[in-house]
């Protein structure tokens, strides 16, 4: 019998601080339920710092013990496209066209 992933890929708020046992518990229901793929990121008072991707690396290594996919939503806010206001501060990184 051949699997069938799930066109499903809902969004995932990933919580400042989070519990590894609980968010893996959580992980594993999604996973349950045939959603095999997420889109999400952490909501941090540390954006970019050392907390959030310590939070970040918890989340993506339960989805890898899961064999979930986890694609990475990189804004704190809107707008997008912004990179929580670096951008602004570094006009060198903003928009670039190639022609």
């Amino acid at each position: 019998m051949s699997t069938v992933l799930s066109n499903l890929m809902p969004f995932y708020w990933i919580r400042e601080g989070l519990d590894e046992q609980e968010t893996y518990e959580q992980l594993k229901q999604l996973k349950d339920v045939g959603i095999d793929c997420l889109i999400g990121g952490v909501h941090s008072s540390d954006y970019m710092g050392s907390g959030y991707f310590a939070d970040m690396k918890k989340f993506v290594d339960a989805c890898k013990k899961l064999g979930m996919t986890f694609w990475i939503q990189d804004e704190q806010a809107f707008p997008t496209g912004e990179a929580n206001g670096l951008v602004r501060s570094h006009p060198k990184l903003g928009k670039q066209f190639l022609y």
